[in-house]
């Protein structure tokens, strides 16, 4: 199965605003060091002809410590996010701009309790996309347990192609609440665009069940057994 979300930890890094820390080690370090945003973006490229990759991708997520994000929200108004952002991006452009294929590159920074201080964490690959500014919400979805409670998802823009939704939002584009198929089994959304039906593909393919209940308008997801569980998941159009 390909791999749909590329995610890593960079740790030990003294300061997670420092763009030049997060990208590429200095000098001699080049050597000896732990793999940094530029290396994974060079080891995984999005299309390649043999070995030499062809087109590189152009939308990262970063993750930072919550702690650092809310002092920064309450010092500067988010003053160092936004150059840290602005920053990798110049930096991408410059370093991949022959393998961006005309793509924008586009970063977004956002917090989470689930680091510890100095860590880093990076998203990018084929079901991750950025919104331009002023897109506007093609679908929203929403996942219930029960068909009485629905909790939100993820929202879909016409120009975002692949959503994956799983477990955990690490391996995953999104994460469903009371997702029940483990970390390993997702749901693949393919949008091909406004005038194409949303795509729904099971990864791996047999890891459960996905049909369609048209009395209820929602998916049925269900594994595999007697005792399987099942989640509901319901795709709307925007301003429908």
């Amino acid at each position: 199965m390909p791999v749909y979300v590329q995610h890593e930890v960079l740790g030990k890094v003294q300061d997670v605003f420092n763009a030049d820390a997060l990208w590429q080690a200095p000098g001699l370090a080049l050597f000896s060091r732990r793999p940094l945003l530029r290396d994974l973006l060079e080891r995984s490229p999005r299309e390649q002809r043999g070995r030499a990759a062809t087109r590189c991708f152009s939308h990262v997520t970063l993750v930072l410590p919550q702690d650092e994000v809310d002092d920064d929200r309450h010092l500067t108004r988010g003053a160092r996010v936004r150059d840290l952002a602005q920053s990798l991006a110049a930096l991408h452009q410059k370093d991949f701009g022959d393998l961006l294929g005309g793509d924008e590159v586009r970063y977004h920074v956002l917090g989470s309790d689930d680091l510890d201080p100095g860590e880093v964490q990076v998203k990018f690959g084929h079901a991750v996309y950025l919104p331009a500014p002023g897109e506007q919400v093609q679908y929203t979805v929403t996942a219930s347990r029960d068909s009485a409670i629905w909790q939100p998802v993820c929202a879909i823009y016409p120009n975002q192609r692949l959503t994956l939704v799983g477990l955990d939002a690490a391996n995953a584009t999104f994460a469903a609440p009371g997702w029940p198929f483990g970390l390993d089994a997702g749901l693949l959304l393919v949008n091909d665009g406004p005038g194409a039906p949303l795509e729904l593909q099971v990864r791996p393919k047999d890891s459960f069940e996905c049909r369609f209940d048209a009395a209820n308008g929602y998916y049925v997801l269900r594994g595999k057994g007697a005792s399987a569980q099942r989640l509901l998941l319901k795709i709307s159009r925007a301003g429908a």
